[in-house]
């Protein structure tokens, strides 16, 4: 204790290289290993991090050996790294675009996550190669910018992701997510405003793209907080009633639920705008049914799947969609000295709630799967 231990004869960067030929390979290392086995000149390095200065009569070569002899210490006797990724969010993207005297607006709540080799940045003190997460917000505001013409969101968040394949080679693969704020065009006198906007849409419109240097760009669109409801056409009834059953069949009740959809693509639909507008009207219109008289709903299992159904066939390209459902109850208010309830007054709650989902999917022969 306190002595150091006994020398073998070899320096340490010798000892290194013999280990790091057993070690497993790293992208970045491989790389820095060739360059310093072809270069005489001292391999370039950023300054060392806080904390470990470098000795003044070290070379670069040898500092890069230390770090080398790290990342092989932590591959043998380190627990392992099997995953990693780092990336930016809640970045606040908001866009204006000005055709004459009318403008466009878009509002995005940007998110990035980021699959790159940078194992070492874990397993060593090197954050040499590493795309910073203040620079992945920067990219954020530099490709809405050079988005000239109004676009989806699912138009941004690829040519996001392709931004950062283009700019950084160790990125191997970028997921760029974005939920677009509620904003709509507003009307004023029965005619719709060049440049107002108010904070009602029916719900916030969302979507993602993965983006690979090995596979083909990958969609999702959908939305979330979807809230509908109708007075009445809905019941429930003709279900498993045992000795923990307090629920009673019925044929008259508010039907209320607060919808997340997630849809993927087969292929990319000719415009990303008009497709979401189909897949909201296919919703819409399942689940109110025609303007007089509406349509019944048994159940809102039987419901979310007329609603999935006709999405899958009025839009060209969507592939399969899932749609969650909590239930919004409205009960029954008896309150002391009123007159009995005649389907006019309820006790509002959300919890706690049913909750149903399905997928439905384009393809025909598709295996239904029920899997906890």
């Amino acid at each position: 204790k306190g002595q150091a231990p006994p020398s073998d004869g070899r320096t340490t960067a010798s000892r290194v290289e013999t280990v790091a030929r057993c070690s497993p390979a790293d992208p970045l290392l491989d790389t820095r290993r060739r360059a310093s086995a072809t270069t005489p000149a001292r391999f370039p390095r950023a300054p060392p991090p806080a904390g470990r200065p470098r000795p003044a009569d070290r070379s670069d070569r040898a500092f890069l050996a230390d770090n080398i002899a790290a990342a092989v210490v932590a591959d043998l006797v380190m627990p392992n790294l099997v995953h990693h990724v780092h990336g930016k969010k809640r970045v606040r993207v908001a866009r204006t675009w000005r055709e004459g005297s009318v403008h466009h607006f878009v509002e995005w709540n940007v998110e990035v996550v980021i699959e790159s080799a940078m194992a070492h940045a874990y397993k060593t003190p090197s954050n040499e190669g590493m795309t910073t997460t203040d620079t992945t917000k920067n990219q954020c505001y530099v490709v809405a910018k050079a988005m000239q013409k109004r676009c989806a969101p699912e138009t941004y968040a690829l040519a996001l992701g392709k931004q950062f394949l283009d700019s950084y080679p160790l990125i191997s693969a970028v997921e760029v997510r974005v939920e677009q704020a509620p904003w709509r065009r507003t009307a004023v006198l029965g005619a719709d405003h060049d440049h107002g906007y108010t904070f009602t849409a029916p719900c916030l419109r969302v979507c993602a793209a993965v983006v690979s240097r090995t596979k083909p760009p990958a969609v999702r669109s959908g939305m979330r907080n979807l809230k509908v409801l109708k007075t009445t056409q809905s019941g429930y009834e003709g279900f498993l009633v045992d000795k923990h059953t307090a629920l009673k069949d019925t044929r008259e009740r508010i039907f209320a639920t607060a919808v997340d959809v997630d849809w993927t693509w087969s292929e990319p639909p000719g415009c990303y705008d008009g497709a979401y507008d189909g897949v909201y009207d296919a919703l819409a219109e399942n689940f109110f049914g025609p303007p007089r008289g509406g349509v019944y709903s048994p159940s809102v299992q039987y419901t979310l799947y007329r609603m999935g159904t006709a999405a899958v066939e009025r839009v060209d390209g969507l592939e399969q969609i899932t749609l969650t459902a909590p239930n919004l109850h409205f009960i029954p208010a008896n309150p002391p000295g009123a007159a009995p309830f005649a389907d006019d007054v309820y006790v509002a709650t959300s919890e706690p709630h049913g909750q149903i989902s399905c997928t439905v999917s384009a393809k025909r022969g598709f295996a239904p799967l029920a899997k906890l």
